[in-house]
């Protein structure tokens, strides 16, 4: 206030009326109490400030503590959904292997009887066809022989038997050859399958 009292003197001292210089004064101390904040003003705000930031302080911790539990909460719910999720693919697919393990093992067996069955018809046609070619060259060396009664005509006779009966020889061979080539692509075809097996077997 003695700042107050140093601006009435002073315009007193400039033949200020004393009537205006108090209401000069005046004045200005209304307009420093209206609108001028004073140290008790400041310290008054700093003390609302500091309650309003411990305040603020406060209710974010809470916030925060709030949205924890609340994730927490989520992460569980969603470890716990991914769980199920996973539990029912692995289901899903063990079932999906074992179907295909038996549909693999019936599709061995069929293929199996298929070609067992194959085998077996090669075997007796061609044991039918050896067959019939014995009798045909026997009943035709009966017939040569009833026919032809020189030696040169056996000699021929016999030549042509020879002849005959290496075309046997060659035809048995081949049909060695191709019973064992059979036998090869049957082997590898059943190896395949069974390694497929094996690895669908793996996967479960």
């Amino acid at each position: 206030m003695d700042y107050l009292y140093s601006l009435y003197d002073a315009l007193v001292s400039i033949n200020v009326p004393n009537d205006k210089a108090r209401a000069v004064v005046d004045a200005m101390e209304r307009d420093m109490g209206t609108t001028l904040a004073t140290k008790a003003d400041m310290d008054n705000l700093r003390v609302a400030t500091k309650a309003d930031l411990d305040n603020l302080r406060v209710a974010t911790k809470s916030d925060l503590d709030h949205l924890r539990v609340a994730t927490k909460a989520d992460l569980q719910s969603l470890s716990q959904t991914t769980k199920a999720d996973l539990e029912t693919v692995r289901l899903a697919m063990k079932a999906d292997l074992q179907s295909l393990s038996q549909t693999t093992k019936a599709d061995l067996e069929t293929v199996r009887l298929a070609m067992k069955a194959d085998l077996e018809s090669l075997r007796l046609t061609t044991t039918a066809d050896i067959e019939n070619l014995r009798l045909t060259t026997k009943a035709e060396l009966q017939f040569l022989r009833l026919e032809m009664a020189t030696k040169s005509d056996l000699a021929e006779v016999r030549q042509e038997c020879a002849v005959i009966r290496k075309d046997i020889e060659i035809l048995s061979g081949k049909m060695a050859a191709l019973s064992k080539d059979i036998t090869v692509r049957l082997g590898s075809t059943m190896l395949a399958l069974v390694m497929l097996l094996f690895t669908a077997l793996k996967l479960t």
